[in-house]
């Protein structure tokens, strides 16, 4: 029942701008979840995978049309963006796991996430007072410099209570991409 749980609240927070993991780490505490683990957030985090492709299936499949016909931009870029996550990921493995189930790591994430949801929130208002309508340009997607500092801010976001999409899309709103390029 408790796992039950735990996968209805990382169903419910995933697809918000907030920290599934940190939620998660939270839940585990109010529910006295002590077993699992970062197995456990892996196989929750399986149910999410499939959400997410199936939300964003025509941008999936503009994906391997793209491969299909050699461009390899978005490729590019999706690499440029998965380079320091994965860095990261190999040499703090370990504090992350230790960090996974501390309530008290969870809150200190979640509220660099509320930081870094504010700031982007308040850059998205300032670009878009400074740029008018007839201002977009006809490609808006963001640059291989701005698909790595989103990147960067993935990274931030392997520790628990950071959101990965909340810290991404913050990243790219402080660098000037449009939020609904930051979002996709």
């Amino acid at each position: 029942a408790a796992v039950l749980a735990l996968a209805v609240l990382q169903g419910l927070t995933e697809f918000l701008p907030v920290s599934s993991s940190g939620h998660l780490a939270l839940g585990r505490a109010v529910l006295g979840v002590r077993e699992g683990g970062l197995a456990l957030d892996v196989a929750l985090h399986v149910g999410t995978l499939a959400a997410i492709v199936a939300a964003f299936r025509r941008d999936v499949a503009c994906l391997v049309q793209d491969l299909l016909r050699g461009d390899l931009t978005l490729w590019t870029w999706l690499v440029a963006a998965t380079v320091p996550v994965g860095v990261v990921g190999m040499f703090l493995k370990d504090h992350v796991e230790a960090a996974s189930t501390s309530v008290s790591a969870a809150g200190a994430g979640l509220l660099l996430t509320a930081a870094l949801l504010l700031a982007g929130e308040r850059a998205r208002r300032r670009f878009e007072a400074s740029r008018g309508e007839d201002d977009r340009p006809t490609d808006d997607r963001p640059r291989l410099v701005e698909a790595f500092g989103m990147g960067c801010a993935q990274a931030v976001a392997i520790w628990p209570g950071v959101s990965r999409s909340g810290s991404t899309i913050s990243a790219g709103l402080l660098m000037g991409v449009r939020a609904e390029q930051a979002a996709r």
